[in-house]
């Protein structure tokens, strides 16, 4: 086998395991999101943009405003 389709067989292996991050961490978004409706917390807002930066790593498209109070 060609260090080609190692590479190709490696590169669809990381995409899959970024989907599945990316998964995890849209649910853990909205369960924040969630949390901070409850009680929006400088602690669950600074949870929000952590969680929303580590998203953006995988995908920079990702955009999430909280909506104004």
């Amino acid at each position: 086998s060609s260090d080609l389709e190692v590479y190709h067989l490696e590169r669809s292996v990381d995409e899959h395991s970024q989907q599945e991050l990316l998964r995890v961490k849209q649910d853990e978004l909205l369960e924040l999101f969630s949390a901070w409706k409850k009680e929006p917390t400088d602690e669950a807002k600074e949870n929000l943009d952590r969680v929303v930066g580590e998203i953006r790593q995988i995908n920079p498209s990702f955009r999430f405003e909280l909506p104004k109070r």
